[in-house]
């Protein structure tokens, strides 16, 4: 097995898409850029330019050739 492989109930594909991100935190300002590296139906491994403090929540939008998917995230 390749080293950091690891059994997960759903598996991740590698898809990369360009996404948008914002705090969910009312006065939030800003948004930020980043591309998934990998999905699964449980969550995305996401490349960001900054560092995000676990637990915050997000609204995020990710681009698809078939138009922008909106939806809630939390940071693990």
């Amino acid at each position: 097995m390749p080293e950091g492989f690891e059994r997960r109930q759903l598996p991740r594909y590698p898809l990369q898409l360009p996404l948008q991100h914002k705090l969910r935190a009312s006065g939030a300002a800003g948004v930020g850029v980043g591309w998934t590296r990998d999905v699964s139906e449980g969550g995305a491994c996401v490349e960001l330019p900054e560092f995000l403090l676990p637990q915050l929540s997000l609204q995020v939008r990710l681009h698809t050739a078939r138009g922008a998917i909106k939806t809630e995230a939390q940071v693990v």
